[in-house]
């Protein structure tokens, strides 16, 4: 992305940082304390450290994906390198899981499963959405909304989670409408943080007063509080005027971060760094504890991705003239 939306970039920065802290609380704190079941205090979490994903997609849909041969390049040497990654580190390598590891929708986060569907079907739903005026598109918002948000999120009719590529057929609509409309223009940051506050207070009351037990509807990407927040979080960073080198390059391995914390690593490095903690932690803060596992983390992400970065830099446009000049898509 362009140096002049270092503001966005530092949104998926943050928005990173709050799913690997969710991810350790949950996996982590709450699974060795109280193994087999999630603390009530936990889900108070919800809101505020699980809007990542839909912002992740806002964020494509405000600039509009432009479906080519190298972004699905990309994606695919993302996903194979983290898969392979996984099953060295996780599993047992043989020529089938090989094989498996060069699929995209093989691999084990669903997300970039969902993201691959969103990319094929962009130029359907770019078209469709230059076509409609702005007062149609709102419609197409609000039912999008009562289909993913009541009907799905809430009675658990089809899209019943939110962990699906209709939720981001959902969201990248959402983001292609804030485009389309100028919304940023229209928000003023105080309104969008105060959106955001009101929106995390009542997922907290809505959590407190109905919850289906045994269910973890709070923590659904289709929760309509977490969405709500993730467009004010969104808004808010639009009014920022940010131009940072560091930001770019830190955010470019912003999905490593996700697969090596939520895959390659695993729920079961958080129960160790907090069992760690428990037993040879003298003296040390549980805060600080965080900011260096977060801290860690990131450089280990960091440094992995730049091997991967390293293969496709001339990889990727190598592969991707070669099937435009016999399969052009763009």
């Amino acid at each position: 992305m362009k140096e002049r939306y270092s503001n966005l970039e530092l949104a998926r920065i943050i928005s990173m940082i709050s799913i690997v802290l969710w991810h350790f609380i949950v996996h982590g704190v709450y699974r060795s304390s109280w193994p087999g079941r999630i603390s009530i205090s936990a889900e108070t979490f919800d809101d505020s450290l699980l809007l990542a994903i839909s912002l992740f997609v806002l964020i494509s849909g405000y600039f509009g994906i432009r479906l080519s041969w190298k972004g699905i390049l990309n994606l695919w040497m993302l996903t194979s390198f983290y898969n392979l990654l996984n099953i060295v580190i996780n599993d047992q390598v043989t020529f089938s899981s090989i094989v498996h590891s060069l699929i995209i929708s093989s691999t084990e986060h669903w997300f970039f499963r969902a993201y691959l569907w969103l990319m094929f079907a962009s130029p359907l739903i770019n078209a469709g959405i230059e076509s409609l005026d702005h007062k149609k598109l709102l419609i197409l918002v609000i039912i999008g909304g009562v289909l993913c948000c009541v009907s799905g999120w809430f009675f658990g009719n089809n899209n019943s989670t939110g962990h699906n590529a209709l939720q981001l057929f959902y969201v990248y609509i959402i983001g292609r409408y804030i485009n389309k409309t100028g919304l940023p223009d229209k928000i003023t940051s105080v309104k969008a943080a105060i959106t955001y506050i009101v929106s995390c207070s009542c997922a907290v009351i809505f959590m407190m007063l109905y919850q289906r037990r045994g269910t973890l509807m709070h923590t659904y990407h289709n929760n309509p509080f977490i969405l709500i927040s993730s467009i004010a979080v969104f808004l808010v960073f639009t009014k920022m005027n940010i131009k940072s080198k560091s930001i770019n390059f830190i955010a470019r391995s912003v999905p490593a971060v996700l697969l090596i914390s939520d895959m390659v690593f695993d729920e079961r490095i958080y129960s160790k760094v907090f069992d760690s903690y428990q037993k040879f932690g003298v003296g040390l803060r549980f805060g600080e504890v965080i900011i260096v596992m977060l801290i860690v983390v990131f450089i280990v992400s960091i440094l992995i991705d730049l091997i991967r970065r390293l293969l496709a830099w001339k990889l990727c446009p190598l592969l991707s003239d070669k099937l435009n000049k016999y399969i052009p898509i763009n």
